[in-house]
């Protein structure tokens, strides 16, 4: 399936919900999830980090959040 027909399905779906909106995030904003996925895409890190257990770059990841917050 290409991504046009997944954006078409995603389109759909977000009509039917009504009211809804798109935001924009910097990755500096939302650093942990941009490592999330580049970690999962790069590094073919495809199982759950619960099964596998964190690893130390995302445990530092989140508390720097976390001190942020």
């Amino acid at each position: 399936m290409s991504f046009k027909v997944y954006g078409a399905e995603i389109l759909d779906v977000l009509l039917r919900l009504g009211e809804w909106e798109l935001r924009s995030i910097s990755i500096e904003a939302n650093k942990c999830a941009f490592l999330i996925a580049r970690s999962v895409t790069k590094e073919q890190r495809l199982q759950p980090y619960v099964a596998q257990g964190e690893p130390e770059w995302l445990r530092r990841c989140l508390d720097e959040d976390r001190a942020r917050r």
